[in-house]
């Protein structure tokens, strides 16, 4: 079997009029083509507005062996207060950590600032 990753570790601050956000619910999910497979977590965030989710792998045996083109469609909402907001679109063409923003980051994960007043 061979080990990819679909959705690498994730880690942000949420924040609304420059204070921190805390109790907004986290909501991750991904689509993978390859295997026609769905998924989600969801986290909050705490007193300092922050949170975090761990990398989210998958397995396959014919991918490993048959040339393909990875794709994984991957979103992160902030739901906060009965209201919804897009923190993260991405479509992931590799299955290597970190891939989403084009290759390592020196072992970092993901660290987003989700400023509800901005797009």
């Amino acid at each position: 079997m061979f080990k990819v990753w679909l959705f690498s570790p994730v880690k942000g601050h949420v924040v609304l009029k420059g204070k921190p956000v805390a109790g907004a619910v986290i909501e991750r999910s991904y689509d993978w083509a390859w295997k026609n497979q769905k998924g989600h977590d969801q986290t909050t965030t705490d007193q300092n507005g922050e949170f975090s989710l761990p990398a989210i792998y998958g397995t396959m045996i014919l991918g490993s062996v048959f040339p393909h083109e990875p794709s994984i469609n991957q979103e992160i909402l902030v739901e906060f207060e009965g209201k919804s907001y897009g923190a993260w679109y991405a479509f992931k063409r590799e299955y290597t950590e970190y891939g989403e923003l084009g290759g390592s980051l020196n072992g970092q994960p993901i660290d987003l600032l989700c400023d509800l007043e901005k797009k």
